[in-house]
């Protein structure tokens, strides 16, 4: 299945791009395309599905937007 992944912040940096779309397998987990992206296991970030802050373990379907929103820092 196809799922469309956007990047915010330093993942967008660390990427250098906004968003992809990446093929994975039927059944696949919000966390298993982080994993599957390579991206820092270590970094805390939100999982968002569909404009919705989900759980990791949220199961993805064809053509779900999925985000990825890291700790925002300032001062």
């Amino acid at each position: 299945m196809q799922v469309r992944v956007r990047y915010f912040a330093f993942l967008r940096e660390r990427q250098g791009r906004d968003e992809d779309t990446i093929d994975l397998a039927a059944g696949a987990t919000a966390a298993d395309a982080y994993h599957f992206l390579a991206l820092p296991a270590e970094l805390p970030v939100a999982f968002v599905v569909n404009l919705e802050r989900v759980q990791p373990s949220q199961v993805l379907h064809e053509g779900d937007e999925l985000a990825f929103l890291p700790p925002v820092g300032g001062g």
